[in-house]
């Protein structure tokens, strides 16, 4: 991962209920909450996808990488869509740049 990135260095993992928290879904890294809702099926499944973030973002600049790579035209959409999805987890193309 870029050493430039503004997150949270991962791992992001869940963090499970307690005490404290019981009906909580919760992400957290580094001592910082990152994500932090009502559990339900549909806020654990968020959390897993978030707590994943690091890891997929990785994956997918490796990913590029090696597209980048690769002969011929298949993977030019492939690479677009890399691309974009990085893109969109730096924040390029929104409103938060101003930050």
């Amino acid at each position: 991962m870029s050493s430039t990135s503004k997150w949270t260095p991962g791992p992001w993992q869940i963090i499970e209920p307690t005490a404290e928290h019981p009906s909580r879904a919760m992400v957290g890294a580094r001592g910082v909450d990152i994500y932090d809702a009502p559990l339900t099926n549909e806020t654990l499944a968020n959390a897993r996808l978030i707590a994943a973030a690091p890891a997929l973002y990785g994956a997918c600049h490796e990913a590029l990488r090696m597209v980048r790579n690769c002969p011929g035209n298949w993977e030019n959409a492939v690479r677009e869509q890399l691309e974009a999805a990085l893109a969109k987890a730096r924040g390029a193309n929104d409103w938060s740049g101003a930050l």
